[in-house]
This record gives C-alpha cells, sequence and structure tokens, in this order.
C-alpha cells in the first residue's frame, strides 16, 4: 500500500471518486433514521460514518478551484473516522449506545 500525498492536496477528482463516499453516507443516514424511528434506539457509530464518508465525499464534488478547500475536507473526514475508530477502543459503550 502506497501513500500518494499529490490525491490528498489535489484537485477534486468529480463524481466517479465521490460516487462511493457519498452513497455510502446515504447509507449510513438511512440507517440511523431506521433505528432512531422504528426501534427508538439511536447509533452514534453509523452516524459518525456518515459524517465521515460525507465529508470527503463532498470533497470530491467541489469544482476544481478551491483545492485547499478539498484537501481540507478530505483531512476533516479522515480524522472524523480516526476518531471513530479511536473512540472505538476508548469507550465502546459510548460509540455502540449500549
Amino acid at each position: 500500500m502506497e501513500f500518494h500525498p499529490e490525491r490528498l492536496v489535489g484537485p477534486p477528482r468529480g463524481w466517479d471518486a465521490a460516487r462511493v463516499s457519498v452513497l455510502s453516507a446515504v447509507v449510513f443516514v438511512a440507517i440511523y433514521a431506521y433505528y432512531a424511528l422504528v426501534h427508538q434506539h439511536r447509533t452514534p457509530f453509523t452516524l459518525g460514518l456518515a459524517i465521515g464518508m460525507g465529508t470527503s465525499g463532498v470533497a470530491e464534488l467541489l469544482p476544481e478551484s478551491p483545492r485547499y478547500l478539498a484537501a481540507v475536507l478530505r483531512l476533516a473526514g479522515i480524522g472524523v473516522l480516526l476518531a471513530l475508530v479511536v473512540a472505538v477502543f476508548v469507550a465502546p459503550d459510548v460509540v455502540f449506545a449500549t
């Protein structure tokens, strides 16, 4: 696995790159809504996944000119997902809402 920093700070790559992130964010929001409305049980884990994936997807849908904003949104998405992974190990009962 190689790290390509030019992809992190490069220009947005459009719908082809954002498709998986945006659609998975929509699915995670739907899962969150289903459990909140039907079972009255909110799962912050799926909401965190939706936020992380959504920000990464939005970063790829920006126009070509704001490269800086796309890089910030990519890093924010990675940060949210990494914080979620850390939270799973530090406080799993809070993340999984048991």
